[in-house]
């Protein structure tokens, strides 16, 4: 009967543990369970954009600005420099100029979204309408853009 009390508790222990009580209730957390939610939009990298951002390292302008919703990506990925890298949802919001290259990511171009700090997704044209304005697509492989 020992047995069966330690198991009783350990069950939902590793059930509430991994992730799997959120995904039994749909909201995905646990980037091991589903290509859905917070953690994959952030953490995951899809080849798309480490191909563009590879691009972007052998073919931009030194010390022109790089505006990106996910600045830490591209240091990652491209080792770029992080004073060349500026946050694109900061500056649509501050209303400042963005003069330099956009980099668009696979959630940017495929849903038009971004995540948030809050953790939610937001519509990201819809709070920058103007910002593709008047810039020429440099590059596009399907799930990343480059724009300047």
């Amino acid at each position: 009967k020992a047995y069966l009390i330690v198991l009783l508790a350990l069950i939902p222990y590793f059930m509430c543990t991994t992730g799997l009580m959120y995904q039994l209730f749909s909201f995905p957390r646990a980037i091991t369970l589903n290509s859905e939610g917070y953690l994959y939009d952030t953490m995951y990298i899809h080849d798309q954009e480490s191909y563009a951002i590879k691009w972007m390292k052998h073919n931009h302008e030194e010390n022109t600005a790089i505006y990106s919703p996910r600045i830490r990506m591209l240091q990652s990925q491209g080792r770029i420099l992080p004073e060349n890298v500026r946050s694109l949802i900061f500056a649509c919001k501050e209303g400042e100029n963005i003069e330099g290259y956009i980099y668009l990511r696979y959630l940017n171009v495929v849903e038009g979204k971004y995540t948030g700090t809050d953790q939610l997704r937001h519509d990201m044209f819809q709070e920058c309408p103007n910002l593709l304005v008047g810039k020429n697509k440099l590059y596009a492989n399907g799930g990343s853009e480059i724009y300047r």
